[in-house]
C-alpha cells in the first residue's frame, strides 16, 4: 500500500498557483453544470436563452443537454480538478503516471476546444451570429486556453 506524502505539496510556486487556478476555475464550471442540471437557467434568464447561449441552438430548438449528460461534465470537471491538485502531491509512480496522463489529456481536450471555438461557425453554420459564437470566441475559447496552459504550467510539462 502506497503512502501519500503531503511535504512536496508547494504552497507557493508558480506551478501550484497554476494548479490551483486551473482547479478553481474547474471547479466553478462543474458548479455552473451541476445548477444547471438541477434546472437553473443561471445566468441567463430562461432555459432557451441559457441555450442560446451555452449551446448556439435556434430559439425553437431552444433545448439544453439531457440532465444526466449535464452531471457527466459537471463530475468530470470535478475529477479532473482533482487530478490537477493531485499533481502538487508526493504520490507513488503509478498515481504519479495517471495523474500527468490526465493532465496531458486534457490539455489536449483543451487546445483542442479552445482552438475550434474560434472557427466553429465553419464546422456549424447555424451558430453565425448567435449569442452563443460570441460568448465561444470571447469567453468559452480563451478560457479554454487559459485552462490548458495553467494545467500545462501545473503539471509542468
Amino acid at each position: 500500500m502506497s503512502t501519500v506524502h503531503i511535504t512536496s505539496f508547494a504552497p507557493v510556486g508558480i506551478a501550484a498557483a497554476a494548479r490551483i487556478s486551473a482547479a478553481t476555475i474547474l471547479v466553478a464550471i462543474a458548479a455552473l453544470h451541476a445548477a444547471w442540471a438541477v434546472g437553473s437557467a443561471f445566468p441567463a434568464r430562461s432555459k432557451a436563452s441559457l441555450a442560446q447561449h451555452v449551446v448556439g441552438v435556434e430559439l425553437a430548438n431552444s433545448v439544453m443537454p439531457g440532465r444526466v449528460a449535464t452531471w457527466i461534465v459537471a463530475f468530470g470537471l470535478v475529477v479532473v480538478a482533482a487530478c490537477v491538485i493531485g499533481l502538487g502531491f508526493d504520490t507513488s509512480p503509478l498515481v504519479a503516471s495517471l495523474l500527468r496522463g490526465v493532465a496531458v489529456t486534457f490539455i489536449g481536450v483543451f487546445t483542442l476546444r479552445g482552438i475550434l471555438g474560434f472557427f466553429e461557425v465553419a464546422l456549424r453554420p447555424a451558430i453565425r451570429n448567435t449569442p452563443y459564437m460570441k460568448w465561444s470566441r470571447t469567453l468559452y475559447s480563451p478560457l479554454s486556453l487559459l485552462l490548458a496552459l495553467l494545467i500545462a504550467v501545473g503539471a509542468q510539462v
